[in-house]
């Protein structure tokens, strides 16, 4: 049975960094979004961390997922660290998106 090749470390590096703006993005729409009313958070451990003011939210979000990249980076020698890099990123990529197709959906209610 076939493998899957490990990812190079130009690819790992790529997803990281889109994954760090994909999460700014999330945590600045995450912020609109419940602040306009529209919506909640859904994740309990951000709503706890967001129940302490919205600047504690988003210095939590970004401080956990910098902390993942970190170890992602740092573990990416490993096929499975340079994979869930990737998955990570396109995982992110689709929230970021959710948030924009909600955005559209929002101008026209």
């Amino acid at each position: 049975m076939p493998s899957l090749k490990k990812p190079s470390e130009q690819n790992v590096a790529s997803s990281l960094r889109l994954l760090f703006l994909f999460n700014l993005i999330d945590a600045f729409l995450s912020v609109m979004w419940i602040n306009s009313g529209i919506a909640v958070e859904a994740n309990p451990l951000m709503a706890a961390a967001m129940a302490h003011g919205m600047s504690f939210f988003v210095l939590i979000k970004i401080s956990l997922v910098s902390l993942a990249i970190a170890i992602l980076w740092n573990t990416r020698s490993n096929k499975f660290s340079a994979w869930s890099s990737l998955l990570s990123a396109t995982a992110m990529g689709a929230v970021v998106i959710y948030h924009a197709v909600g955005i559209f959906d929002a101008a026209y209610l």
